[in-house]
C-alpha cells in the first residue's frame, strides 16, 4: 500500500545517506512538525542517525523507510476525490461555455 498524499511525493533531493534535520523532515515529506514529533516519541521513526552540535539528524533512507510504511488515511483519499470530481467537474463547464 502507498501513502497517499494531498501535497505531490517527495522527489528524492540528493543520495539515500544526506542527513536530514527534523525541518528537512518536514518539507521533505509534507507531515508537520508535531506529526514527526509524536511518530518520534512513539518509535515509529529510528533513533538518530547523528546528533551533532545537539542537532538530531536522520538518513534520507530512514524517512523513506518509515514513509513506505504509513498508511493512507481515508479521510485524505476521500478528499483527493472530491478536489479531483470538482475539478473535473469545472473543466466540462468551461468547455460547455
Amino acid at each position: 500500500m502507498h501513502a497517499v498524499f494531498l501535497r505531490p511525493e517527495p522527489t528524492p533531493e540528493g543520495g539515500p545517506d544526506n542527513l536530514l534535520a527534523i525541518a528537512q523532515i518536514v518539507d521533505y515529506t509534507g507531515l508537520m512538525r508535531g506529526t514527526i514529533d509524536a511518530d518520534i516519541s512513539r518509535g515509529r521513526i529510528p533513533s538518530p542517525d547523528n546528533s551533532e552540535h545537539r542537532v538530531k539528524r536522520w538518513k534520507r533512507v530512514a524517512i523513506d523507510s518509515v514513509m513506505s510504511k504509513r498508511r493512507g488515511y481515508r479521510r485524505h483519499r476521500e478528499a483527493r476525490e472530491e478536489l479531483l470530481l470538482r475539478s473535473a467537474g469545472s473543466r466540462a463547464r468551461t468547455r460547455e461555455a
